[in-house]
C-alpha cells in the first residue's frame, strides 16, 4: 500500500475524515485488500490507546479562585444578558473549552499516530537492510569458497603438467594390491599430490599420514602431511613444499592419530620405492 494509503485509513481510524477522503477510507476499509484491513485494525488499537498515553496535569493553585469569583452572584446579577433570537440560540452553540482541548486532542493524536508509522518505517527499512547485508555476504562467502577451490584446482593441474614430476605408486604391504595410490612427485619444487582410490576411510580421530623417505643415510621419515578419503574411497591431497626433503627414497603411508605424528607410530600400510629420472 502507498504512503498515501497508510494516511488515510490512519485519519479514518481517528475519525479525522469527511467529504470524498471519508467515502474513499470507507470504501477501502468496506472492499480493501487484506493488507488494508490489518493495517486499519492497527491503527484502531493505536487510536484507543491515546487516551492512556496523556500525563495527568494539575491545576495551578491560582486557577479556583479564579473561576469562583468569575462566577459569584455579584458579577451574575450585575452582568448583562445578550438578546439573541430563539432561533439563533438553539442553533449556536457557544463555543466551549472542550471543543477546544478535543481539537487539541485530535492534532496530538494526529502527531502520536504520525510518530508510530515513522517508528514502524524505520524498523521495516532496518530489517530490510539487514536482510540485503546478509545476504551479500553469503554471496561473498560462496563466491571465496568457489575461488579457493578454482585456486587449489589450477595449483593441482600445474603440478601434474610439471615435465619433471615423477609417479610413485604405493602397494599395500603384506596383502592383495587393492586400494591404487600414486604419489605424483617434483623433485624441482619438492611438491607433489597423492591420488588415493578404494583406500577404506578412517574413523573422525584418526588419519592417513604420508611420509617421505630420504635415501640419506641415518635420516628419519620426513612427514608430507595428512588425510582421509571420501565415502568412495577417494582422496586428492595437495603435498606441500617439503624444504627439509632431499632426493626420495621411497614413500609410505601410516595410520595416525587425526593431525598426524611428528615420527610413524603405527604399521606401514603401503609403500612404494621412488623412481627418479
Amino acid at each position: 500500500m502507498s504512503n498515501d494509503r497508510k494516511e488515510l485509513l490512519a485519519l479514518y481510524a481517528l475519525g479525522a475524515l469527511d467529504g470524498d477522503d471519508l467515502i474513499v477510507a470507507e470504501g477501502m476499509v468496506a472492499d480493501g485488500s487484506p493488507s488494508d484491513l490489518e493495517d486499519f485494525r492497527a491503527y484502531e488499537n493505536v487510536t484507543g490507546l491515546l487516551g492512556w498515553m496523556a500525563t495527568p496535569v494539575e491545576p495551578p493553585a491560582s486557577l479556583r479562585p479564579r473561576v469562583v469569583s468569575e462566577i459569584s452572584p455579584k458579577k451574575a446579577e450585575n452582568a448583562p444578558i445578550p438578546f439573541r433570537p430563539r432561533d439563533e440560540a438553539a442553533s449556536t452553540p457557544a463555543p466551549s473549552r472542550f471543543g477546544a482541548f478535543a481539537a487539541f486532542a485530535s492534532l496530538a493524536a494526529a502527531a502520536t499516530i504520525a510518530a508510530v508509522f515513522l517508528g514502524l518505517a524505520l524498523y521495516r527499512s532496518s530489517a530490510e537492510l539487514e536482510a540485503t547485508v546478509r545476504q551479500l555476504s553469503d554471496a561473498r562467502s560462496t563466491e571465496l569458497q568457489q575461488r579457493q577451490q578454482l585456486d587449489r584446482a589450477n595449483r593441482l593441474l600445474g603440478i601434474t603438467r610439471d615435465p619433471s614430476l615423477r609417479v610413485t605408486r604405493l602397494t599395500p604391504t603384506g596383502a592383495a594390491p587393492e586400494p591404487s595410490i600414486d604419489v605424483h612427485w617434483n623433485p624441482d619444487q619438492k611438491t607433489g599430490v597423492l591420488v588415493a582410490r578404494n583406500l577404506p576411510k578412517v574413523e573422525p580421530n584418526r588419519a592417513y599420514e604420508l611420509w617421505l623417505i630420504d635415501e640419506r643415510e641415518g635420516s628419519s621419515p620426513i612427514p608430507a602431511g595428512t588425510f582421509n578419503t571420501d565415502s568412495q574411497g577417494v582422496a586428492v591431497f595437495e603435498i606441500d613444499r617439503l624444504t627439509a626433503a632431499g632426493i626420495p627414497k621411497a614413500f609410505a603411508i601410516t595410520e595416525e592419530p587425526a593431525g598426524g605424528s611428528p615420527a610413524p607410530t603405527g604399521q606401514i600400510i603401503l609403500s612404494g620405492a621412488y623412481r627418479g629420472a
